[in-house]
């Protein structure tokens, strides 16, 4: 199983990937750094990792409150960087007529730097169409502003909004049982907006099913946005989803809504399609035939520390219920600070899910970071404590919606350089000595160890023992005669042979470090839109473990 460890996260240890300085004369013109120092950076890494992914409960440090204002009982309070009052900034998407709502359930994503303007913004807006709302989609480029009077930061269009011309028609007759009007034709709905690793701008979105009353979509936004390619430098990038495709299940509920899509460690698209009775299948799938679809995961329970987050209300409460929703689309981060190299041990997936109260008179909803790992079947790790943003209150209907990276605005560190940081050639090199170790070592052991080893929480460990914080923090810093007598033949790997792998875990578009900055785009109330951006490291405040 994919681990993730967290001891880096408060920054206690020396980061990962930063060289030591050891004399050398060997110069390595790919990276800057002398060959030495890259090696043995690279060695104590991993000799660290190694350590780590040994310990018999390494997820329990992610337990871990930072902040004293924070508990482990208590809601954990984001403060946004991307404004001085450090509260959630509306978005103003332009006004657009009397008696409407106003647009709301945005996705705000980063344009490369040396844009025009710095964000591409998209939103949902709804027509009372006699009684029955059509929803329509609006897109423009975005920048900070002022609001109108009050002088608050806010996010607002720069160009004028435009419609994105979407295909519509009815639903099958009789597949709306609980809503007869949804078969007519409703528009999209929902949309989450989002990067793939490969830099695919795609956007999942919900409209009137083919077989079922309301599906769930894909497509690429560069299809509906001829420009969106230039501007996000992706043009190079291979268009999959060239029209509205719906996304595969072995069978469609009614109404389906607010799936979301996860990459594996080999960006490998999967599709989550519930939480309380997980079912996933592969992304791959998306031309079968509904009934042979092949599930990942198939009616999997959510473990309790999500399950427990509903109650049960006595039948006398106002009340009515409340259910687990999911919520946004999913982000891959590496548990330590630029440049430790990505790994499945330190490299989860999170996605922000919500539990929805109805009552008689509102709703309302409380939202939780989970946390998976990064190799499929994606295991359930841990989740946060709500998360309230500074700015809202509690009459506010909180929705969020979607996130992203925001590397081109907020990143104070310069992009992943496997030449400089990944030292591949060499990692490869000393976990293929490390496997070779490891076999001619299980046949010293004995039938009873190796029971043991199997009924260890890690299959792959090296050891179960606890690990040791105090060791590590005080682990002596290895040699370069140290390294050379440990790995003799990382010396005969020439350093370039990194410039020609790439880390399959590290982009510019699905994945950042604990230390960088993620959008979270917010609706509010059905009516308005907000943004908060926040470090990974605050969204991991006080994680509740699975076990």
């Amino acid at each position: 199983m994919g681990l993730s460890y967290s001891n880096l996260i408060r920054n206690e240890y020396v980061p990962f990937g930063r060289p030591t300085p050891v004399s050398s004369s060997t110069s390595s013109s790919d990276s800057g750094l002398t060959d030495e120092q890259i090696q043995v950076s690279v060695i104590q890494q991993y000799e660290l990792n190694r350590k780590l992914v040994a310990s018999g409960s390494p997820l329990d440090q992610l337990a871990v409150c930072g902040n004293p204002l924070h508990t482990n009982e208590s809601a954990v309070v984001l403060v946004s960087e991307n404004g001085p009052e450090g509260t959630l900034a509306r978005i103003e998407f332009a006004w657009f007529g009397f008696n409407t709502p106003g647009r709301y359930n945005p996705n705000i994503l980063p344009y490369p730097p040396g844009a025009a303007h710095p964000y591409f913004g998209l939103a949902r807006q709804s027509l009372d169409n006699g009684g029955i709302r059509h929803h329509e989609l609006v897109y423009c480029d975005m920048n900070w502003g002022l609001s109108k009077g009050i002088g608050r930061r806010i996010l607002k269009c720069m160009t004028g909004t435009r419609n994105i011309e979407f295909p519509e028609w009815r639903s099958p007759n009789g597949t709306c049982r609980w809503l007869p009007y949804l078969e007519g034709t409703n528009g999209p709905s929902d949309p989450r907006v989002f990067f793939s690793p490969m830099g695919e701008p795609l956007m999942v979105v919900g409209t009137n099913g083919i077989t079922n009353c309301l599906s769930q979509y894909i497509i690429d936004l560069r299809v509906m946005i001829p420009d969106l390619g230039e501007k996000m430098k992706v043009g190079h990038v291979p268009i999959r989803f060239r029209q509205l495709t719906e996304l595969p299940r072995d069978y469609y509920d009614e109404v389906e809504k607010n799936w979301f899509v996860l990459y594996d460690e080999k960006g490998m698209g999967f599709v989550q399609h519930n939480i309380e009775n997980r079912s996933m299948s592969a992304l791959a799938e998306v031309d079968s035939v509904i009934g042979h679809v092949k599930n990942l995961v198939h009616g999997e329970t959510a473990p309790n520390c999500i399950a427990t987050l509903k109650k049960e209300y006595e039948e006398n409460n106002d009340q009515i219920r409340n259910d687990i929703h999911q919520g946004t689309n999913t982000l891959r981060v590496t548990l330590c600070e630029f440049p430790c190299i990505p790994t499945i041990h330190n490299t989860v997936l999170i996605e922000l899910f919500q539990i929805k109260y109805h009552s008689y008179l509102e709703i309302f909803y409380r939202r939780y970071v989970m946390v998976m790992n990064v190799t499929a079947p994606f295991e359930i790790i841990g989740r946060t404590n709500n998360l309230i943003y500074a700015g809202s209150d509690e009459k506010m209907m909180i929705f969020t919606v979607s996130m992203a990276w925001d590397h081109a605005n907020f990143r104070r560190h310069e992009p992943w350089n496997e030449a400089k940081y990944g030292g591949r050639a060499i990692w490869d090199a000393m976990e293929d000595q490390e496997a070779e170790e490891y076999e001619n070592s299980i046949k010293d052991f004995t039938g009873d160890a190796l029971e043991r080893r199997d009924k260890s929480e890690l299959s792959d460990s090296r050891s179960s023992a606890p690990l040791d914080i105090t060791e590590l923090k005080n682990k002596p810093v290895t040699t370069a005669e140290e390294a050379a007598a440990r790995y003799p033949f990382l010396y005969n790997i020439p350093i370039r042979l990194n410039s020609t792998y790439n880390n399959p875990l590290a982009n510019e578009y699905y994945h950042g470090w604990i230390d960088d900055t993620i959008i979270l785009n917010i609706g509010i109330n059905d009516l308005d839109s907000g943004i908060v951006h926040v470090k990974a490291r605050d969204l991991l405040e006080c994680m509740t473990m699975c076990k």
